[in-house]
């Protein structure tokens, strides 16, 4: 029902996530940006964690087959259907024969496609995400390509026309269709050119030597070894005592681990589940979706939370987007 014309650096189907399954060695993956990725689907009227279209640095195109309501969240990025410019957090129609055509992003890093009924996508351990790795999840478990075909959950779900609403939209499209409202401005999320990750101390935190603890005084940049799996940070080295060895440990997305290198690794939605570098800082969950933005050349800093700050923000951040969508977890 949509066809692929461009996918871009690189385009994948994402939901919610993989969780609960780490013990198995088995990553989160899901959205990179889990709020800006549930707030385009709650604009279109679907449920948060429905499939959606995961777009890194955008310059993609689609053809549509059908009309679809669509909603374009996450990395600010020029938007239009032919030669008709469109609005970025705001639900609009892409009638049957229409192409939608995204830009490169401004700033950021992942763009998210939402359509009214949203994506099939191949469930594995009752997720759709799309983890290439281990190719399972999304479109056939990889990454979409120029020429490929995707099919909306509502047609995929529904036989025939729906005769109730006099038209041939799957009445799961519909209903969705007229559910559909903009982001409230309060809600959507600022995507700048530099990001502030709060973070705690890691459980091998206390390893660096004491100088060092002046990491939350330094400037790091994304380097070019960023993918959804982890970021390598470039800036000042930082020391490990010189005998310092460690078995491999339990890792979670949003660990920062300090290699023999002295580059930070800041561990990302398709991160392994355990690694044997010195873990030294935890990224707050209420920071994650921040994660979705580091590209390459991306300027990062740290600033220090104490545990009980990480849980209060996290608590107000959870109640503020549940005023919103009242089922949204980060």
């Amino acid at each position: 029902m949509i066809k692929v014309i461009t996918p871009g650096v690189k385009a994948t189907l994402q939901d919610g996530g993989r969780r609960g399954h780490r013990h198995m060695g088995m990553p989160w993956s899901g959205a990179a940006d889990r709020l800006s990725f549930a707030l385009a689907n709650f604009a279109v009227g679907n449920p948060w964690n429905t499939p959606a279209l995961e777009l890194a640095l955008g310059n993609s195109e689609f053809q549509f087959d059908t009309d679809l309501m669509v909603c374009v969240s996450g990395a600010p990025v020029a938007l239009h259907v032919d030669a008709s410019p469109r609005p970025q957090w705001e639900p609009f129609w892409v009638r049957a024969g229409e192409r939608l055509i995204l830009g490169p992003a401004y700033t950021g890093c992942h763009i998210y496609l939402a359509i009214s009924g949203g994506f099939a996508a191949q469930d594995f351990m009752g997720s759709g995400s799309t983890y290439e790795k281990a190719s399972i999840g999304g479109y056939g478990g990889r990454a979409l390509r120029t020429g490929d075909t995707l099919l909306t959950a509502g047609i995929w779900m529904h036989d025939g026309p729906d005769t109730q609403n006099g038209s041939d939209t799957p009445k799961y499209q519909a209903e969705a269709a007229g559910r559909s409202q903009p982001i409230p401005l309060a809600y959507r999320p600022h995507i700048g050119r530099s990001i502030v990750l709060r973070v705690i101390p890691g459980p091998d935190g206390d390893i660096y030597a004491t100088n060092e603890r002046d990491i939350f005084s330094r400037k790091f940049h994304a380097g070019r070894a960023t993918d959804r799996m982890g970021t390598r940070l470039e800036g000042e080295r930082l020391c490990l005592p010189e005998e310092f060895s460690l078995n491999s440990s339990p890792i979670l997305m949003g660990t920062v681990q300090l290699p023999p290198s002295g580059q930070p690794i800041i561990m990302l939605a398709d991160g392994h589940c355990t690694g044997g570098y010195a873990r030294i800082l935890q990224i707050i969950r209420a920071d994650f979706w921040q994660l979705g933005h580091i590209a390459p050349g991306t300027a990062i800093s740290f600033r220090l939370c104490e545990s009980d700050e990480a849980r209060l923000i996290w608590r107000r951040r959870q109640a503020y987007y549940q005023s919103l969508m009242p089922d949204f977890s980060f």
